[in-house]
């Protein structure tokens, strides 16, 4: 429970702006969990520390991204697996080549699974990255596609504003003013939220 909370500790921060992909607690809940490598706590804390790490440029990130998919799938944790597949699709478009993106996708079927909005969210975002830059319909068409699947699944408007906050970049980097004004003022997700 300790290591799950340190993890949700480090999201919170990350996600209200008070310390990005802080190291400190996610190595803490590495440490806590480490005497129970058989559990969903356990992999989660790897898959949050590899992420943090990738994003740190820590030279332990790549390998540890890859254990935490072998320590997820190993413990049967859909919400494990969820972060360990999106830590693991960041190690791959960092190191280029275009692979991930059905990884992206198994990591927003088992964050859906698990119905855990934060790693939907994420792993959405990381389905995006995989598919072209943000100067994309392709990509706004896929964050239309998991806002719609979010709200039908009925998570919180914080995460479904997430994703259209997105999308209204990539529509007024393409030029489209008037669907980018929809999402920016978060009518869209309003409508299907309430349909």
């Amino acid at each position: 429970v300790t290591a799950e909370l340190l993890v949700r500790r480090m999201l919170l921060r990350l996600s209200t702006g008070r310390a990005f992909a802080a190291l400190d607690d996610v190595r803490e809940a590495v440490r806590v969990s480490a005497q129970y490598p058989d559990s969903a706590e356990y992999a989660l804390a790897v898959a949050e520390l590899a992420d943090a790490e990738l994003w740190h440029d820590e030279p332990s990130g790549p390998a540890r991204a890859q254990e935490a998919v072998r320590l997820a799938r190993a413990c049967g944790s859909d919400k494990a697996l969820a972060y360990a597949l999106t830590a693991n699709v960041v190690r791959q478009v960092i190191a280029g080549g275009g692979e991930g993106l059905a990884e992206a996708q198994e990591a927003q079927a088992a964050a859906a699974c698990a119905r855990d909005f934060w790693a939907f969210s994420h792993a959405a975002l990381w389905t995006g990255n995989c598919i072209d830059g943000p100067v994309s319909r392709e990509v706004t068409e896929c964050l239309l596609r998991a806002r719609v699947e979010m709200t039908s699944l009925g998570a919180p408007h914080t995460y479904a504003a997430w994703i259209s906050a997105s999308e209204a970049l990539g529509l007024l980097l393409l030029g489209d003013w008037h669907a980018c004004e929809e999402r920016a003022t978060s009518r869209a997700w309003v409508d299907a939220w309430t349909h």
